[in-house]
């Protein structure tokens, strides 16, 4: 999986293992918790931010080729350089130029270069190529993923109510997520960071960054 502003690589272990068949992430982002999860379950993800669902769409039906074949850049060069990559392999790349970046980058940044960030985002996306062509990627609103099953597994990692104007895509309806939250049925994983009030959270682990520390808080 790619970096992702807001991505819960080093937290994704501490939340609930599924508790069913299906897994479904209506914020979908990086997709952590179905990379982790979902190769063998069946799996529903989603997102309004065009770049991030065209780059699902494109490695649910790409090879390993596909992905090792893509450039290796160094510090300073530029992606729109490189006019044979199309716009999803752009994108995937995008976020390579950074780590935890909210949208795209065209120049490698000498952070990403030195720890080798294409490679090492390659290296983490190998591993699942092949083993999600049963997915399912969608970009609609959140009140729209419903499913017929009698139960799933959501993990909503929605805009962190104290961190939404970060994202990209604008999203403030904390009070329709909290009604949708609590309506599914099954198993629900809430994601938030401290602070937020729309849902009685309690706290899951203390992130401690380079630059920032964050306390990471959940509801089930």
């Amino acid at each position: 999986m790619f970096s992702y502003f807001g991505g819960k690589s080093k937290v994704i272990h501490l939340y609930p293992q599924p508790k069913h068949d299906l897994i479904i992430e209506p914020f979908a982002g990086s997709a952590r918790y179905a990379c982790k999860y979902g190769l063998d379950r069946d799996v529903w993800i989603n997102d309004l931010y065009e770049p991030v669902y065209r780059i699902w769409k494109w490695l649910i039906g790409c090879s390993i080729n596909d992905i090792l074949s893509l450039p290796e850049l160094k510090k300073g060069d530029d992606l729109r350089d490189y006019k044979q990559l199309s716009d999803v392999e752009r994108y995937f790349l995008g976020f390579c130029m950074g780590r935890g970046r909210n949208s795209p980058g065209n120049i490698l940044t000498g952070w990403a270069a030195r720890d080798n960030e294409i490679q090492r985002t390659k290296n983490r996306i190998k591993p699942i190529i092949g083993n999600i062509s049963h997915w399912r990627v969608t970009s609609l609103d959140f009140r729209q993923i419903k499913t017929m099953k009698p139960v799933a597994t959501y993990f909503i990692d929605a805009p962190y109510q104290n961190r939404k104007s970060d994202y990209i895509i604008p999203f403030d309806d904390y009070s329709g997520l909290r009604q949708y939250a609590k309506s599914r049925k099954g198993q629900v994983i809430v994601c938030e960071g401290f602070g937020a009030d729309w849902l009685d959270f309690r706290f899951l682990h203390e992130v401690r960054g380079q630059r920032r520390q964050s306390i990471e808080v959940m509801w089930t």
